[in-house]
């Protein structure tokens, strides 16, 4: 890097740019003023149609906000405070038919203790007392292989 310049290197290193003229100087001048008062930059009418909206939406939004508000606060919404107060127990009375299960449970036993249940849930006595018959089908061990086809 410490080579001595050649020719060509000290001809270039000689040359100074040429002086502007003020003809020149007063054109240029001029473009920038033309320009400059025309309109701003792309990139700043950008940023301003942005930041127009942007508090266009603003305003509405606190607009409406306010309005909202202002409806709400004039609505009285009175809630009914319900008495609860806790009930006794459901207790099972003798009137209420047997389940399934209960009968099934009952016939698993034996035939006496289904008819024994099913006696005590009848409204008056006994099917013979109330002349209501059996049919055959369902009489004695029929019954047995009715509820017995099915697990419960």
């Amino acid at each position: 890097m410490n080579e001595p310049l050649s020719q060509i290197e000290q001809e270039l290193a000689a040359l100074r740019p040429a002086a502007v003229t003020p003809d020149l100087e007063r054109r240029i001048a001029m473009g920038i003023a033309e320009h400059a008062v025309t309109r701003p930059p792309r990139a700043d009418r950008s940023i301003n149609r942005w930041l127009a909206w942007g508090a266009g939406a603003a305003a509405a939004s606190i607009v409406i906000g306010a309005m909202v508000w202002r409806l709400r606060s004039d609505i009285k919404i009175e809630v009914p405070i319900a008495d609860v107060r806790p009930q006794a127990p459901h207790i099972a009375s003798k009137q209420e038919r047997p389940t399934l299960l209960a009968l099934h449970r009952a016939l698993a036993r034996s035939d006496e203790s289904l008819e024994k249940l099913l006696n005590e849930h009848a409204p008056s006595g006994s099917a013979a007392a109330t002349g209501i018959s059996v049919p055959r089908a369902f009489a004695g061990g029929a019954a047995h292989m009715l509820f017995k086809t099915g697990d419960l």
